[in-house]
C-alpha cells in the first residue's frame, strides 16, 4: 500500500481533502492528528485530490476552552450539522466513519440504501441486511476469505433505475470473541449452536 503524498494529507488541516468512496465525493477537514493518521492508515489507496467539491463535507473539530487541555474532545460536523455529542479526542479518526455513515443514511436519496454488508461473486451480489452487531461484517469478511469480493461493510447502495448494487468500499469491522480470533474457521457445534459467542 502506497501512502498518500504528505501534501495531500496536509490538505485536511486547511481547505480539505477530497476522497472518492464509492459513488460519493467526501471532503474531510480536521486539525486532529488522529484524523490524518486514520486516513493514512485506512484510505491511502483511495482516490484523493485537492477539491472543495463534495457530496458530504465531514469536519472533525476539537473542543474549545479548557476542553483543549483537560479531557480533550472531538466532534464531527457533516454538511454543517452536528449529529453526535463530542467524544474523547482519541476517537477523532473513527468520527470520520460515523459521520459519513450518518450522512449516507440520511442524505443519499438517489439510491435505495439498506443497512447491510454486501459481497459479490461472478457478477451477482449477496446482501446481508441486519441490525448492528448481528454478524453481517463477520460473515462478509469470512466470505471474502473464501473468494467473494467485499462491496460494502455498512450499506447496500442499490440504483433503483438499473437494480445494480454499487460498491462502497470501506474498512470492515469484525467483532470476534477472543476464542473465535484464535480459531478461525471453527465449525458450529453439532447441535446447531454457534461455536463462538461474543
Amino acid at each position: 500500500m502506497t501512502p498518500a503524498p504528505p501534501s495531500l494529507i496536509s490538505l485536511i488541516e486547511g481547505t480539505g481533502l477530497q476522497l472518492q468512496i464509492g459513488p460519493f465525493l467526501v471532503r474531510v477537514r480536521s486539525r486532529h492528528e488522529g484524523v490524518r493518521d486514520y486516513l493514512e492508515r485506512f484510505y491511502a489507496d483511495f482516490p484523493m485530490r485537492d477539491s472543495a467539491e463534495a457530496h458530504f463535507d465531514v469536519a472533525v473539530v476539537g473542543g474549545k476552552g479548557l476542553r483543549r487541555w483537560i479531557r480533550p474532545q472531538a466532534a464531527v460536523s457533516v454538511n454543517g450539522a452536528r449529529p453526535f455529542y463530542p467524544l474523547p479526542a482519541n476517537l477523532a479518526g473513527p468520527l470520520v466513519e460515523w459521520g459519513l455513515n450518518w450522512a449516507i443514511g440520511r442524505h443519499a436519496h438517489r439510491w435505495v440504501v439498506v443497512h447491510a454488508s454486501v459481497v459479490e461473486r461472478g457478477g451477482r451480489a449477496m446482501i446481508f441486511p441486519a441490525t448492528s452487531g448481528a454478524g453481517k461484517s463477520t460473515l462478509a469478511a469470512a466470505l471474502g476469505y473464501a473468494g467473494w469480493r467485499l462491496l460494502s461493510d455498512e450499506f447496500a447502495i442499490i440504483d433503483p433505475d438499473t437494480g445494480l448494487v454499487l460498491p462502497l468500499p470501506r474498512l470492515a469491522r469484525c467483532r470476534l470473541s477472543p476464542a473465535c480470533a484464535r480459531t478461525p474457521g471453527r465449525p458450529p457445534a453439532r447441535d446447531g449452536t454457534p461455536a463462538c459467542r461474543r
